[in-house]
């Protein structure tokens, strides 16, 4: 139900040779421009270099040092995926410059990262709305600015939804000619993908599985959950506060692209392969942690004045 992983596994192979040296290359390349574009967002908001360095810090001993560290070489599309959604998410950040170019290139992405996994198609369609970044101001001058950008350009908007969800067209096509069956998933694979039953319980079971990195309640959560719990939660709060000293630094859309990551799981169900569900959040989980210990630091400024 995620082919274009195999094709793509398959090119390296023919390069690097069989065997999973090929596969870690690609997961740990992955991996370390995931964190070069998230510092080139960060530099874009005007954070100093102290927190570029905590960011990849912490994303980058996570990844390298933490649980996920197992995923590495393990032939499992997540990193890859990430990789391309951050990527969607950079081209949509420029194509207020040169439009058509970077718009082209926002849509190969995301087809790119839907294809590799299926059950992130509701993060990407959402990811135009990095095309109206930067959106600043108090909550209630961003939210009447976001109702602003919608009226004026659901075309584009739609234009864009439309792009990606019938590329999916092809994938139905590729399924029928292989296995006579017109489906995007196969049946076999709807019991360990879909939540089937009490979606609120099950739901609320996943997202705390998915925010401990991969532990079942009354578990204790492994240490990347404090990044997961602190970031998340924290981005989840600028739904209806943002400090002052924050005003002119978050972004609305990782808000969004969070909201739309958590609640994805109330239909997608997480399985296999602990902490992988982890993945796509992780990087968003650190921004929010580094948006927190600003904030922090904000205040600690303060009380000493």
């Amino acid at each position: 139900h995620n082919p274009l992983y195999r094709y793509i596994c398959a090119l390296f192979f023919s390069f690097f040779g069989h065997g999973n040296f090929s596969i870690k290359i690609l997961d740990v390349w992955s991996i370390i421009l995931i964190n070069f574009l998230f510092l080139l967002f960060l530099k874009k908001f005007n954070f100093s270099n102290n927190f570029l360095i905590l960011f990849s810090a912490i994303y980058l001993f996570i990844n390298f040092s933490g649980p996920s560290r197992y995923l590495i070489g393990r032939g499992k599309e997540e990193f890859l995926c990430a990789l391309f959604i951050i990527l969607t998410i950079y081209f949509m950040l420029r194509s207020t410059r040169r439009f058509f170019t970077f718009f082209s290139l926002s849509c190969i992405a995301g087809i790119i990262s839907l294809y590799l996994r299926l059950d992130k198609i509701f993060i990407i369609l959402s990811l135009c709305s990095y095309s109206f970044e930067p959106i600043k101001g108090t909550l209630k001058e961003i939210y009447y600015k976001i109702l602003k950008i919608v009226f004026r350009n659901y075309i584009f908007i739609i234009s864009y939804v439309f792009i990606i969800s019938f590329s999916l067209i092809f994938l139905l096509l590729r399924n029928y000619f292989l296995f006579d069956i017109i489906t995007l998933i196969h049946t076999t694979s709807y019991e360990i993908t879909m939540q089937r039953s009490d979606f609120l319980f099950n739901g609320l079971s996943s997202i705390y599985y998915v925010l401990s990195s991969a532990d079942v309640w009354p578990d204790k959560p492994k240490f990347p959950s404090i990044i997961l719990f602190i970031g998340t939660l924290f981005l989840l709060s600028f739904i209806f506060y943002i400090p002052d000293i924050l005003k002119n630094k978050i972004s609305p859309s990782i808000v969004l692209s969070v909201i739309i990551i958590i609640s994805s799981f109330v239909i997608f169900l997480p399985s296999a392969y602990p902490p992988r569900w982890s993945t796509h959040l992780l990087p968003f989980s650190t921004l929010g942690f580094i948006y927190f210990i600003y904030f922090i630091n904000g205040i600690r400024k303060k009380l000493i004045i």
